[in-house]
């Protein structure tokens, strides 16, 4: 749309006022249609986790059957029996090192 006054949505406010490109907001709009969204779950996974929002993002992974959860929190990449795949940053690279080639 090039006529600002057409637009309408979430964004469409701040465009109006000169705050945010346009281009911009049909990025950040477009964002949920390209990646795998998954509703919080309706409880977590009692993994003994020190902070309750680790349990809910943990759970929420496992929801979304992620292949791996990258972290620096240690109170997940220490846990004894992750229910996936749990690595740090550079634990993360090394997979992506090992896997094959596209």
């Amino acid at each position: 749309m090039s006529d600002r006054s057409e637009q309408t949505g979430w964004g469409a406010e701040a465009v109006r006022e000169e705050r945010v490109a346009r281009a911009t907001v049909d990025e950040i709009d477009a964002m949920p249609r390209e990646h795998h969204s998954v509703p919080k779950p309706r409880a977590h996974l009692a993994l003994g986790l020190t902070d309750r929002d680790d349990e809910w993002v943990t759970a929420s992974a496992v929801a979304g059957k992620a292949e791996v959860f990258v972290t620096v929190d240690k109170g997940l990449t220490t846990l004894k029996k992750p229910p996936l795949n749990i690595v740090a940053p550079r634990g993360h690279w090394e997979l992506f090192q090992r896997s094959p080639k596209l």
